[in-house]
């Protein structure tokens, strides 16, 4: 529920913009993924989904390996958006030899920015969510 929350905070605040760059698969990409199914099979409220996502993994659709969906694939079960399909980036390389060009990147002093910790928005993004089940509880029960 926590994670789904930050995930509709995303969606409903700011911007109204959320990207993930997904390191790997297995379980850490599927548990990263999971936010908007939940919220719109489960909670019934539409968040829409990532906007965009840079996946990096060794697994190949060819050899049958569950860890190769796409960005393309992830939109039939709801998990991105359309458009995040036109700006996503699919990387097929081990994790071990590309991540470290990708950090050493992103803390290059021109791009640099002042970090954000996520735990400062947790009672925002848990009441968000909160008050947005109510509002959906009373609305499905007027029907």
């Amino acid at each position: 529920h926590e994670v789904a929350a930050y995930h509709y905070l995303a969606k409903n605040k700011g911007s109204r913009k959320l990207s993930i760059i997904i390191v790997g698969g297995g379980v850490p990409k599927n548990y990263s993924l999971q936010p908007e199914p939940y919220l719109s099979q489960i909670c019934g409220i539409d968040a829409g989904g990532y906007d965009m996502d840079v996946q990096i993994c060794d697994a190949h659709i060819q050899n049958g390996a569950l860890s190769s969906c796409t960005a393309s694939e992830a939109h039939t079960w709801g998990k991105t958006s359309a458009e995040c399909v036109k700006k996503s980036q699919y990387v097929f390389a081990d994790v071990t030899a590309t991540f470290p060009f990708i950090v050493h990147a992103l803390l290059q002093e021109e791009i640099k920015r002042q970090p954000r910790n996520l735990l400062d928005y947790r009672e925002e993004a848990l009441t968000l969510l909160d008050k947005a089940l109510r509002k959906k509880r009373f609305t499905d029960y007027k029907k």
